[in-house]
C-alpha cells in the first residue's frame, strides 16, 4: 500500500459524526484517522471510525483513534487506539 498515491481528507455527516483524517489509496483503501485531545477515551470516541467503516464498506482498511495516554489497543470493534506522540518519537 506504501506505494499508492494517497488523497487526504476529512468526512463529516449530516448528523455530525465525523473522521479527522481520511486517507485514500488509489487501490480503494481507506484509512480513518480521528484525533482525541483528552485523556480519557470512551466507547462514543470510536463512533465516527463506526460511521465510515459502515459508509465505505469493504473499502475500509483500518481506523486508528489517536489520543493522549500511553498505551495501544484494539477494541472489541477492531478499531486501533494510539499514542498521539507515537508520531514524532521513534
Amino acid at each position: 500500500m506504501s506505494d499508492d498515491y494517497i488523497a487526504p481528507g476529512h468526512w463529516r455527516t449530516h448528523d455530525s459524526d465525523e473522521v479527522d483524517l481520511v486517507l485514500k489509496f488509489q487501490t480503494g483503501a481507506i484509512v480513518g484517522i480521528e484525533v482525541k485531545a483528552g485523556k480519557m477515551l470512551s466507547d462514543s470516541d470510536f463512533r465516527g471510525l463506526r460511521k465510515l467503516r459502515e459508509y465505505v464498506g469493504s473499502d475500509f482498511y483500518c481506523g486508528i483513534l489517536m489520543y493522549q495516554l500511553e498505551f495501544s489497543f484494539r477494541n472489541a470493534d477492531g478499531l486501533i487506539a494510539l499514542p498521539a506522540d507515537r508520531l514524532w518519537l521513534e
